[in-house]
C-alpha cells in the first residue's frame, strides 16, 4: 500500500465528555470512513475547511488515501466527490474493488482495517496510477513552479493536465499545489522550535508572509497564528519524496 495510503487511523470520543466540533482542513486526500455501526462513507478531496461533529462515545475508523490515488480504487472521477461525503453503496455500478464493503453491516475497527489491507493488496496493480504519483511529487517539490513546466515534464498539454487532475485528484493541479504548500507550512511549523511566520512562509514556498496569510484564510478560514494553535499536518510531506522522480 506504499505510495497510495497515507495512514489508517481510529478515534474514540470520550463518552463522559460533551461532543465537540473538530476542524478539518484540505489536504488533497480522500478518506474511507466508518462511524460506529453506520455504513462506510467516502469523504472526497476538500477545497475548504469544515467542522466534523464528534458526539460523545463516537468511534471512528478511517483510511486516508494519498492525493491522486483514490479514483482507480473507487472507479469514479474524483471531481464527483469534491467537498462531499458519500455512502459507498451510492457509488454503484462502477466496478470498484471495494464492492465487498458496500453492505451496511460491513466490519468495523481492526477487522475493517484488515479487510481493507487485503483489498488494497489485491487491487495494487490494476488501480495504481504512477502518472499521478509522479505529478503530485513534482508539485510538492516545487511549490511555486508554473504548471506549464509540469505539463512539459509529463509530456502532456496543459488542457490534458487539468483534465487528468480533475478526474484523479478531484480538482486541478494549481489548487492541489496550493493545498500541498499549505500542508507543507503546517508540517514545517509542527517541527519548528520558534514561530517565525515569515521564515516558515518562505521555506514552505510562499512568495511572502502575506501570500501565506491569504492561503490560510481561504483554505482554513483563519489566520496562521490562530490556525497553528489547534491544527496539525494531515499529510507527512516527506512521504512524497521517498523516490527520486524529478
Amino acid at each position: 500500500m506504499a505510495g497510495r495510503v497515507v495512514c489508517a487511523w481510529t478515534h474514540f470520543a470520550d463518552s463522559t465528555n460533551a461532543g465537540f466540533a473538530q476542524p478539518v482542513y484540505p489536504d488533497g486526500c480522500v478518506d474511507l470512513l466508518w462511524r460506529d455501526d453506520d455504513e462506510l462513507v467516502v469523504v472526497g478531496a476538500m477545497t475548504r475547511p469544515m467542522q466534523a461533529a464528534l458526539r460523545p462515545g463516537l468511534r471512528l475508523t478511517g483510511v486516508r488515501l494519498a492525493p491522486g490515488q483514490a479514483a482507480g480504487l473507487l472507479g469514479i472521477p474524483l471531481s464527483e466527490l469534491r467537498d462531499r461525503e458519500v455512502a459507498l453503496r451510492e457509488i454503484a455500478g462502477r466496478g470498484t474493488f471495494l464492492e465487498p464493503l458496500r453492505q451496511r453491516q460491513a466490519p468495523a475497527g481492526e477487522e475493517l482495517l484488515e479487510r481493507l489491507q487485503a483489498l488494497f493488496a489485491r487491487a495494487a496493480c490494476e488501480a495504481a496510477d504512477p502518472w499521478m504519483r509522479t505529478a503530485v511529487r513534482w508539485l510538492a517539490r516545487r511549490p511555486s513552479a508554473r504548471l506549464k513546466d509540469l505539463a512539459a515534464h509529463l509530456e502532456v498539454s496543459e488542457r490534458q493536465l487539468n483534465r487528468r487532475f480533475a478526474a484523479a485528484a478531484g480538482y486541478g493541479p494549481k489548487l492541489l499545489q496550493r493545498v500541498l504548500r499549505f500542508q507543507s507550512f503546517l508540517n514545517l511549523a509542527a517541527q519548528s522550535a520558534k514561530m517565525d511566520l515569515a521564515g516558515l512562509a518562505l521555506e514552505a514556498g510562499y512568495s511572502d508572509q502575506a501570500h501565506m496569510n491569504r492561503d490560510c484564510r481561504e483554505l482554513a478560514g483563519r489566520t496562521p497564528l490562530r490556525l497553528l494553535a489547534d491544527a496539525h499536518p494531515a499529510l507527512g510531506m516527506s512521504d512524497l519524496f521517498n523516490t527520486d522522480l524529478s
